[in-house]
Formats: structure tokens, C-alpha cells, sequence
């Protein structure tokens, strides 16, 4: 287990197994420069394992940074999404007791209050939508956040006026209907739309500062408010997977994955169920792709 070596004379020695060092093969013990270069030799063949360790435990602390730094943010976005959410769910519960009063018949607390949590979170820049949706009749209102719709960089509004369409879904879903399936009004079609359905859900262009549609002076006044939409659609909030979520027992969560009603684009929402006005689910949504940009913007960090 000896190899070979020549000390600093020119004559051969030998070379220890143990880290490569030359053993006293003369008197007088080992020159001075052969212990140098024995020195050298064991430094140069640590290092390298040296500066991979130092390595890999820099890495896994610039990773656990990362994660740390990524829980936060998520941790952030999820507590705003349930602050606004709740905060819009208790605003129904102590000053709308009639949501189709709320909405046309001038205080529009809802509206105002929907429109102001998200101006608050625009600056994050990660909320699609928030809305509300209501048990009695289907009525939807919520506006998508800035940028976040396909049809341009500002804000939009959509209202469904439950009390005022003709709502078919159950009477097309005959297995859902308990007897007289005309009469049967207080189930929806939870196998989806068939039938011929209204388009009553309708969509606005609005003002980026007031949340009204741009041809109006105010919602109350304007006589075309209703009538000034871009788009309509078929639409029951009461079917959709964030409205279902939630109940009596467990008033508020988070939907699973889903495809969003508008665009189809994949999300998250989050459901908080109120009480009043008849009962219903105040939601938020948040698309995948606003998540992935969280953990990408804590990796570059």
C-alpha cells in the first residue's frame, strides 16, 4: 500500500497510504521543503470536498430563505383574500337586507364596498374577480380587477339581476325536481345548463376611479345603466364549485382548483357564506397563474 516517491534530494522514499506523506526514510527525518510539499499535496487534495460542502450548505440555506420568503407571501395573500372577503360578508349581514334594493334603489353599499377592496389590492395585482352571489334568486354582481380581464387594463363590472330573469335551470333538470318541476323554483341544475337558459348576466365597461360605467354620471341617476353592456351570458352562481364550497356547517374555505365561468382560465377562490338578504357566498379568485408569479418572484429573490 506504499507508492513511490523522490524527496527533495532526488533520491527514492516512500509514500505513506495515509494522506500521501513521505516517512522518514533517512536520518535527520524529513527535509523542510519535502514537508512543505507534503502540505501542499493533502490541501490541494482537500479542497475541492471542502468547497462543496461549503457549497451545498450555502444552497440549502439560500433555499430554506426562499421558502421562508415564499410562505410569507402566500401567507400575505391568503389572509387579505379572507380580510376583504369577510369584511364584504359582514357588510351584508349589517346593511343589506334587501340586495335588490341595495343594488338599484341607490345606497349600492355592495357595489361601492366590492369596488374598494379591490382598488385596495390593486397593487399586488393578483385578484381576478370578487363578487357575491345570492340564494333567493341567483342575483350576481362583482367586478374584475385591474388588468386582470382578457378585454383590456381597467376595471369591470358584471351584474345578474336574479329578481328579474326568468330563471329555466331547474325546470330542465327533471331528476332534480322534488314533484311539480315548474313550481320547483329552490334547486339548481347542478348538472349544468340545458335547456334554453336567459343571458341575463350582462358586463360594463366602468370608470377606474368610481366603479360606474362611463356613460354614467352615478348608478342611481343614469338611465342607461342597465342597458350599457358590452356582453351578456348565461349564468348561475348558485351551481358554480366556490358557491357550493361553503355552508352552515363551514362557512368559509378555499375552492379546489377550478376553471373560472368567464375566460375558463384555472384558479382559486375564496368563499365566505353570509346570512342576510335571503343567504348567499361572497367570493374572491385568484388564478394560478398569479400564484406560480408569487413563487417565482421569491426564487428571484
Amino acid at each position: 500500500n506504499y507508492g513511490r516517491h523522490e524527496d527533495s534530494d532526488g533520491r527514492p522514499g516512500r509514500v505513506g497510504a495515509a494522506g500521501g506523506c513521505p516517512v522518514i526514510t533517512q536520518p535527520g527525518g524529513i527535509p523542510a521543503v519535502a514537508r512543505r510539499t507534503c502540505r501542499r499535496r493533502i490541501g490541494t487534495m482537500r479542497l475541492p470536498k471542502v468547497l462543496l460542502m461549503m457549497a451545498a450548505a450555502r444552497a440549502q440555506e439560500l433555499e430554506q430563505i426562499r421558502l421562508e420568503f415564499l410562505v410569507d407571501h402566500l401567507q400575505e395573500t391568503m389572509a387579505d383574500a379572507w380580510d376583504v372577503t369577510g369584511t364584504v360578508a359582514e357588510l351584508v349581514e349589517s346593511a343589506v337586507p334587501d340586495h335588490q334594493a341595495d343594488l338599484v334603489g341607490g345606497a349600492e353599499a355592495l357595489r361601492k364596498a366590492i369596488f374598494a377592496s379591490l382598488r385596495m389590492l390593486a397593487e399586488e395585482g393578483r385578484v381576478y374577480m370578487m363578487y357575491a352571489g345570492f340564494e333567493a334568486d341567483g342575483t350576481f354582481c362583482g367586478y374584475y380587477g385591474e388588468g386582470q380581464s382578457s378585454r383590456g387594463d381597467d376595471y369591470y363590472y358584471t351584474l345578474l339581476r336574479g329578481w328579474d330573469c326568468a330563471w329555466n335551470y331547474v325546470d330542465s333538470c327533471a331528476t332534480d325536481c322534488a314533484g311539480d318541476c315548474v313550481a320547483d323554483v329552490t334547486v339548481p341544475c347542478v348538472d349544468g345548463y340545458k335547456g334554453a337558459n336567459p343571458d341575463c348576466r350582462r358586463y360594463y365597461d366602468v370608470s377606474s376611479d368610481t366603479g360606474v360605467p362611463d356613460t354614467c354620471a352615478s348608478a342611481v341617476s343614469c338611465t342607461t345603466y342597465f342597458d350599457d353592456h358590452y356582453n351578456t351570458a348565461v349564468y348561475d352562481p348558485r351551481m358554480r364549485p366556490w358557491y357550493t364550497k361553503v355552508n352552515a356547517a363551514t362557512p368559509r374555505a378555499w375552492s379546489s382548483v377550478y376553471p373560472f365561468a368567464s375566460e375558463g382560465v384555472l384558479g382559486i377562490t375564496a368563499a365566505w357564506r353570509f346570512a342576510n338578504s335571503g343567504g348567499g357566498v361572497v367570493g374572491l379568485d385568484l388564478k394560478l397563474g398569479s400564484i406560480r408569479q408569487i413563487v417565482a418572484d421569491a426564487y428571484a429573490a
